[in-house]
């Protein structure tokens, strides 16, 4: 096997072809047609093959071509910022929207190393209120305020 030289295109078109393998297989059940009646299955086929061909020449030139090799993988930023969508999401029941929100920015703000505690926290704090004013209020969205943990306590209903 050749050696790679270009790490991150050659690494970029294996990304692509699986993507567009992934995506062909996942339309392969969709009727084709033909160019005159196309059916629904032609259209993602047509672009999984495009994309397998861009993958195709990306991996000729991380094997051809001259370029730079890929460094070390920084998983704290995605994983942190990953983690405070997930909090989000197993929070917003349980505590209500404010809370859940906050919760999210304070978790993903530790991703940036420029953004001190006190300003993730004035941050999470506005996003907050102004979540609540434009979804509940603004919107009308049915999204509780007050999740389960607090209903009573503090809104005297789930909803408010």
């Amino acid at each position: 096997m050749p050696a790679i030289r270009n790490t991150k295109d050659f690494y970029a078109g294996v990304l692509f072809s699986l993507i567009a393998i992934g995506a062909l297989y996942s339309s392969a059940s969709y009727g084709v047609g033909s160019l005159r009646r196309m059916g629904p299955g032609f259209f993602p086929i047509a672009v999984s093959l495009v994309l397998c061909l861009f993958a195709a020449t990306l991996m000729w030139r991380g094997i051809a071509g001259e370029g730079q090799r890929v460094g070390d993988v920084a998983l704290r930023v995605p994983v942190l910022i990953l983690g405070g969508t997930f909090l989000f999401a197993l929070t917003i029941r349980p505590l209500g929207l404010p809370f859940a929100i906050a919760a999210m920015v304070m978790v993903g703000s530790r991703a940036s190393r420029q953004l001190t505690f006190g300003r993730a926290a004035m941050l999470a704090t506005v996003l907050a209120i102004g979540s609540v004013l434009v979804f509940r209020f603004g919107l009308g969205q049915p999204i509780p305020v007050c999740g389960a943990l607090f209903a009573e306590a503090i809104c005297g209903s789930r909803w408010m």
